[in-house]
Parts: structure tokens; C-alpha cells; sequence
């Protein structure tokens, strides 16, 4: 039998047989995006005349992959492990965080070293490693420039989210493995922008768009919302509905009108996900699918909310943040739905459609389930 001549049941299984490796590679991706925490680090910087001071704060995870400081192999790091390994963290946070004032770089001196178990955001129970550093110049701090590339020999695509304070005035900057800070004849900026905002405004716009190209969840609580998808006018209205919800959301929670415990929020957003694709398993015909993605949108808006929060930036800066890092969420929105909708769109009138979009949906609800384990226990 010629392939074109092969029935519409070996066409199903010839195309269920090759969503098994999607499948595979989706669970897979389960476990990097189990916590928004990951591939982030945060800083508290307050600049003085003679004196840079940081409170760096990293996930002891992801530490342990760069430094072999865990002696029991335990995964976890005790105060004895640490201490043992103080000159080994002094020699990594020398050679990650940079500190440079008239063309000479500044000595890092390491104050102290503590693991705790909280953190900027207050529901992670993760513990964290707090490292105090100064920088000490011998000439006013007029103008420096400084990096901070941690953790990026783990993942390239590693932020710290930084609050510079210079002179009482907040700045928020996102350090990355590519970029450095720099203030002169006060201005801040990055030492690629010619402005604070602009600096901002790009940080986070970018920050938007990695942390959905990243949040492996919210782009396949997208899909499945478009799996069932026949016309180009319910996908407007689908995601025109989802866009409004979580950017509403997503502005009070910034602004600490709503605040919701993380591990909630996150576990809310897997069951998001299994109900959409269930929806889809048992063929209910969405009528009215862009209720559904207000409701849901209204939850995630809040975890896109956490990348914001752990900065408590004042209003002026937050305002700038808030809405470029929208903007870079919605890009990436615009962009997932772009490649994904035109080939929904081409398979809508297909004999195999509905098993289709169901082997899909079994697949993205296992996702979603190992989620919900993840994040509620």
C-alpha cells in the first residue's frame, strides 16, 4: 500500500507515535520550570561616599552546582559546610561581582555569610545564601561601574535582580551575564543605554520576555487554551481575554494591593493548566472559552507579578518596570500564538483532529499534574 493510500487509523497512530518524543521533552521541562525562583538571584546595593555595600542573596540549589562546598553531598548547606567553605565563596563572589572607580577595581571584603530559609519573596520556603560585601574606595564614589555575573558557568541565562540606592534615590537594574551597571556625573545606566529609564525600560522588557519563553507553564496553559481553537476570532478574543486578566492582576499585585502566597499562586497555575486540557479530552466545545481565560489570566498575572516584588521599587521606577516587563510578556505572548495557531488552524478540518488535539491535551495535563505535585507538596 502506497502512503498515500494509508487509512485514516494508521494516519492517527503514525501521528500519535510522533508526539511521543514532544511528550518526553515536555516532561522534561516540568522540572526546570517546578519554581520561578530558579536561574535568579537577588541584591540590595546602597552606595555612600567611600562605600558599595551588597546583600547578595542566592538559591543554595543552584550554588551547589557551581561550587563544590556540599562535603556530605547531602544537597543541602549547613553552617559547618559553610563556614569550611568561606574562602572558596570569597574567591567566587571576587571573581563574579566587579567593582571598578576610576579605572582601578575595588576590593570585595566578604563581611558575613548566613543560610536562611526565606528570602526577598516572602512565601519561598527555599533556603538561600545571604552574603554581605563591601567595596571600600579611597576616593568619593562619584562615578564607578560595576558587574555581577553569578552562577553564570550553571546557566547563561542567569539574572540578579538588583535596588541600587545612590543618594536616597532607588534605581532597579537587572545584572546580567552580558550587561554592567554604571553611574557618572549621576546618571545610571547600562553601559550599553544612554538613559536610567530607558536602561529600565529595556531590563525589563527583556526580563518579560525570557520569563515567558522560560515559564514553560504559562506557554502551555496558552496552547492548550488554543488547542480547541477553529477561528482566527475566537483566538483574539481568547487571548485579548487572557492578556487583560493577568496584565489587571499583574499591576496589583506589583503594587502590593493583592498579595497571595507563591506556592498558592503556583499551584493554582498548574491546575490551570489540567483543567484547560481536560476540557479539551472530554470534547467540551468551548462556547465561551475566553471566560476561562480571564479567570485563569487573573492568576497568572499574579506569578508574573513575583519578579517584580522581590525588588520593592518606589512608584516612579515601578511604574517604568511594571510596564515594560508587560510589554515583554505580551511580545512573547504574541510570539507563541504566532507559531502555534497556524498549524492548529491547518489541522482543524482534518478526519484526525479530535484525537489529535486530545493526545496533546493527555500530554500538556501529565505536565501540568507533575506540576501540581511539585508545587502544593
Amino acid at each position: 500500500m502506497r502512503i498515500g493510500d494509508a487509512s485514516p487509523d494508521s494516519r492517527l497512530w503514525s501521528l500519535v507515535l510522533s508526539l511521543l518524543p514532544l511528550a518526553a521533552c515536555l516532561l522534561a521541562c516540568s522540572s526546570l520550570a517546578f519554581s520561578h525562583a530558579g536561574n535568579v538571584s537577588y541584591s540590595q546595593i546602597i552606595v555612600s561616599d567611600h562605600e558599595l555595600r551588597q546583600e547578595v542573596q542566592i538559591l543554595v540549589q543552584e550554588l551547589l552546582l557551581a561550587l563544590p562546598i556540599d562535603a556530605n553531598k547531602d544537597g543541602t548547606l549547613e553552617q559547618g559546610e559553610l563556614e569550611a567553605s568561606r574562602a572558596i565563596l570569597t574567591d567566587y563572589l571576587q571573581k563574579k561581582i566587579e567593582v571598578f572607580s576610576e579605572g582601578a577595581r575595588l576590593p570585595l571584603r566578604v563581611e558575613s555569610l548566613e543560610v536562611r530559609k526565606e528570602s526577598v519573596v516572602d512565601s519561598d520556603p527555599s533556603p538561600f545564601l545571604f552574603a554581605q560585601v563591601v567595596f571600600a574606595s579611597p576616593r568619593p564614589l562619584t562615578e564607578f561601574r560595576m558587574r555581577c555575573h553569578l552562577l553564570d558557568e550553571v546557566n547563561i541565562r542567569h539574572d540578579n535582580f538588583a535596588k541600587i540606592t545612590i543618594g536616597g534615590v532607588v534605581r532597579p537594574f537587572v545584572f546580567t551575564p552580558a550587561n554592567a551597571f554604571e553611574y557618572r556625573g549621576g546618571v545610571a545606566r547600562s553601559v550599553a543605554l544612554s538613559s536610567s529609564h530607558w536602561a529600565t525600560f529595556l531590563n525589563f522588557g527583556t526580563l518579560g520576555l525570557k520569563h515567558i519563553f522560560t515559564g514553560y507553564d504559562h506557554m502551555l496553559f496558552l496552547v492548550g487554551l488554543l488547542l480547541v481553537a477553529t477561528r482566527f476570532g475566537h483566538t483574539v478574543k481568547v487571548v485579548t481575554a487572557f492578556t487583560i486578566a493577568h496584565s489587571f492582576s499583574l499591576t496589583l499585585a506589583a503594587l502590593r494591593v493583592v498579595q497571595i502566597q507563591t506556592r498558592l499562586v503556583e499551584s493554582f497555575i498548574a491546575l490551570s493548566i489540567m483543567y484547560v486540557t481536560f476540557e479539551n479530552v472530554i470534547s467540551w466545545f468551548p462556547v465561551r472559552r475566553w471566560l476561562i481565560s480571564f479567570g485563569f489570566g487573573l492568576v497568572h498575572g499574579l506569578a508574573f507579578a513575583q519578579a517584580l516584588e522581590v525588588l520593592h521599587l518606589p512608584r516612579p521606577q515601578l511604574v517604568t518596570a511594571l510596564f515594560s516587563f508587560n510589554v515583554g510578556i505580551e511580545v512573547a505572548q504574541v510570539v507563541v500564538v504566532a507559531l502555534t495557531f497556524p498549524l492548529i488552524f491547518a489541522m482543524a478540518k482534518a478526519p484526525w483532529r479530535l484525537r489529535a488535539v486530545q493526545t496533546l491535551s493527555i500530554v500538556i495535563f501529565a505536565c501540568g499534574t507533575l506540576w501540581l505535585v511539585q508545587r502544593a507538596f
